[in-house]
This record gives C-alpha cells, structure tokens and sequence, in this order.
C-alpha cells in the first residue's frame, strides 16, 4: 500500500508539472480532473493505512469498497494519463525550445542595431516604394511575434530626399517633443525585416566626369547632380533641379548606380499593372539611362502633390505607362521634374499692371504681395505729402512771430466812456440796460483783479512775470476806475430825469 502510495504521488508531481506547461484548453482541463483524482485517491490510501487490523470485517467497510472503486477508476486513467504525459512532455519541451529560440532571436535581433542595410521607402501621395541606404536604429519587442516574416524593425535613411526620410535631429538627442506621428522630420521608418537587403559601399573609383550621383546639400537632403570634374576629395556637381554648381567633398556623394536595382516592387492596387511595371524595370535595368528613372532628385513642389485630395487617376494611369515617380518627363527620364507653375493674377488687371507687379515683386512670385506693397507706399505717400501742405501751411516768418509777440504786449485800448452830452440823448430805456451792462462788466473786472493779485503773491517782486502780472493789474484798475465813473454818470442823469418828471407833474 506504502509503495502505491509513492506511486500515486510520483504521478501527482509529474501531472502538476504537465499542468503548468501546457497553455489554457481542454487538455488542461483534463490534467487538473486527474489530478483531483490522485488527491483524493492519495487521501483515501492513506486513511486506510492509519485502521487498525482486526477491527470489523473488511467486506463490510464501506471505506474499501469505495478504494476498490477509484482503483478501478485509476486503472482506467492510468493509459490516459501516460498519453497526456507524453503530450505534456512533449508541450513542455517545445515551450522551452520556443523560450531558448525566442531569446536567441531577441540576442540577435539586437545584434543588428546599427547594421548597415537598403530599406524600402513607401511615397505616401503615390504608394510607390524604392529602396535607399538606411541603418537599422531600433528593434521593437517581439515576445508576441508567431512568425518570423511578421518581425518589424525601425530604420533611419542615411540619404534622405524627403523631409519625411530626414531624421529627427532633436529626436537623436532626445529632445524631440513631438510624436512619430507628428514630427515632420523622421524618428525611424517601420519596416519589415524581410524586405531589407544588403547594402552597397559606394565605389567612388568609378566616377567619372558626367556621372549621375547624389550630392547632399546645406539643408542635409540628397539631391540629383552631375559630375563635372573631379579633383581630388572633391567634385565638381551641377544639380538637375537649379543648374546650380558647386564643390562637394567626395564622402556628400553617393554614385546613383548602385542603386540602379532599386526601383522595383512598385506597389498599385491592380496586380497586372505591378507585373507591367516589374517587366519595364527588368529591362530598363538593362539600359544605362535607367538610372534617370529610379533615384530622382525631389524638387521644391513634388509632381502629383494635390493628387492627396483626389483619388490619384492620373499618377496611376502614368504608372501603368511606365512612369516611375519622382523620375523626369520623357522616354529616358531627362524631362521636367517639377510641375508647371500655375501663376494667380489680380482680377480685372491688365497684362501690362500684371507685368508691373511682376517686375516689382522680383524673385517673389506672389503677386498680390506686390500690389499691396505698391498700395501702402502710395499711401505713405499721400500722408507725406499732406503733412508737408500742412506744415507749410502754418509756417510762420520772423516778422510774423514778431509782430504775434507785439499785439499781445499792446495795452487794452479804453471801453469808449459815457459823456454826459451822450448820455442826455439816450433814452430812459437805453440807460437802463447801460447800467445793467457795466453792473456785469464790473463784476468781471473785479475778478480779474483779485486773480492777478493771488498770482503776484506766487511771483518774486524782481522777476519778470511779476512785472508782467503788475501791468496787467493796473490796467483792470484802470478800466475799473473807468467803468464807475460811467456808472455814476448814468445813475446821475437817471436821477435828474426822475426829479424832472416829477417837477413836471407837480
């Protein structure tokens, strides 16, 4: 009994490892069902063991009615539970063979950071794909990858010719605030690790004058050019889309023909149109001028480039003729790169106002930039030209300050005073309203004189403004004397006119 005991124990660890190797489903299921069992089977050997002999008949305990009963059932599970031994044996293997390769694949994944390589670049307003020189920067996790072509690693492009292939700069320090998603520069291409091939080494050996290359310029973008001249470390381009020539050192060019294999796996929604275009790349590959046709230099407004509010008609219509994007006009791909310009004129401008605006605008081609500017200018104009009529308007001579100076320091000529022969020949009703009037002019003199005399307690007696505020002051008491006089003259005839009517009536 001790022996199956250990037996059934043996069975109880082995069952317990199976469980915890196997993943979720019904064979687990199963697994914990035994192991249930053997609990329970376990339990009840050893029960039995601890009864002592002689006590009761043992074809009247019900206990060993009940073991025979599970040994039956054990019995039974013994063939079931070798089989899932064996499938268990079997999981737990393959999971530590799928442990040891996962991490093996990880160590090596890691390995290739910083391995040189040719990265596939997808347009995103065209969907065509070309192959450039890149590094593999960064492998994501793949603990949940089940099949190796799903593996996925980011690359960075060391020959850009987009601001979308250009990497980060403050990404590379770390710095960079903005996503992926939202960055305009790159932070690193996902691409699967299938489809990178093996990088080239440029040969620069065989360059020769009339090479086309890729020169890299001040704004760190790669852009198509022809070799000139070489001399020494540096060569001599001109660059297809400005004409423009200049001297580059060799380690800024990379020489267009190794990667003259690049151009194909052009993808488009109609599979017969990508096997057309896999056959023109097959054979252009075979002709020198190809080259024009694969690596083109992006000009400043891409070819196609509002086709991203439309469904794309004409780009692929082009594609299914041949056309590779990116690559010149024509047969060989020596024609136009960059779009036609379409130029907006002012509305209801002649030609010849357009061609003004044209010439006064310069390198600008926007032309109501100009109008405006010529606009603002006519009306500083205006505003210079109104100010000098006003300025010129007020402009005062010598002589008229001089004489504006002397009015002011003439002394106040007399109000004309009453005579008595005037006022005799007056009426009754003008001396009334004479009296009223020097009643209120001689309220104003009074004021002005207490004025001045608070403004000479604010002056020193020897300074000029005091001999001024003097003057003044004996001029109002001066018309003040002036005005009582006339009063009194008119109140005199008003009250010999009075005394006279009363002699009259009497």
């Amino acid at each position: 009994m001790e022996n199956e005991i250990a037996q059934y124990e043996t069975q109880l660890a082995q069952v317990q490892l199976a469980i915890y190797a196997v993943p979720e489903g019904s064979e687990r299921n199963n697994l914990k069902a035994l192991e249930a069992d053997l609990k329970e089977v376990i339990k009840l050997s050893k029960s039995s063991l601890n009864i002592p002999k002689g006590k009761g008949n043992e074809e009247d305990d019900p206990l060993t009615d009940e073991y025979n009963l599970f040994k039956t059932e054990l019995a039974e599970l013994e063939v079931e539970n070798k089989q899932n031994e064996g499938n268990s044996s079997q999981s737990l293997g393959d999971c530590c063979r799928l442990v040891n390769n996962n991490e093996k694949l990880i160590k090596e994944l890691n390995d290739l950071q910083g391995t040189k390589c040719q990265a596939p670049f997808t347009y995103k307003w065209t969907n065509d794909v070309t192959y450039y020189n890149a590094f593999i920067s960064q492998v994501p996790d793949v603990t949940n990858i089940e099949n190796y072509n799903d593996i996925e690693v980011k690359v960075m492009f060391t020959n850009p010719t987009h601001k979308e292939m250009q990497p980060c700069p403050y990404y590379l320090k770390g710095d960079c605030k903005f996503n992926d998603d939202k960055c305009r520069y790159s932070h690193g291409e996902l691409v699967l690790l299938s489809s990178l091939r093996e990088y080239r080494e440029p040969i620069f050996s065989d360059l020769t004058a009339g090479s086309q290359v890729f020169a890299k310029q001040e704004d760190d973008l790669w852009y198509r050019a022809i070799v000139l001249s070489i001399n020494g470390n540096n060569c001599i381009v001109k660059f297809e889309s400005n004409s423009k020539q200049e001297s580059i050192q060799l380690h800024n060019i990379l020489p267009l023909d190794l990667n003259q294999q690049n151009a194909e796996d052009f993808s488009d929604s109609d599979d017969n149109s990508n096997c057309e275009l896999n056959t023109v790349s097959c054979k252009n590959n075979q002709d020198e001028d190809s080259i024009n046709r694969v690596l083109s230099n992006p000009p400043g407004s891409r070819l196609g480039e509002w086709e991203k509010f439309t469904k794309g008609f004409g780009s692929k219509m082009m594609a299914k003729m041949g056309y590779i994007h990116g690559s010149g006009l024509g047969k060989n791909g020596l024609g136009r790169v960059e779009p036609v310009p379409a130029v907006i004129l002012p509305p209801g401008k002649s030609l010849d106002h357009c061609m003004l605006l044209k010439q006064n605008a310069g390198n600008d081609a926007d032309l109501f930039k100009a109008e405006r500017k010529l606009k603002r200018l006519q009306k500083k104009h205006e505003a210079k030209l109104k100010k000098s009529y006003e300025m010129e308007k007020h402009k005062s001579d010598i002589f008229t300050f001089l004489n504006t100076k002397l009015d002011l320091m003439k002394p106040t000529e007399p109000e004309k005073t009453h005579s008595k022969t005037q006022l005799q020949n007056e009426s009754t009703r003008d001396l009334n309203v004479s009296s009223l009037q020097l009643s209120e002019e001689m309220r104003k003199v009074e004021k002005e004189i207490r004025n001045l005399n608070q403004s000479l307690t604010r002056h020193a007696p020897t300074s000029q403004a005091f001999k001024i505020i003097k003057e003044k002051l004996g001029l109002q008491e001066k018309r003040l004397l002036e005005l009582h006089t006339s009063e009194r003259r008119i109140r005199n005839e008003q009250n010999q006119r009075r005394d006279m009517k009363k002699l009259t009536v009497f």
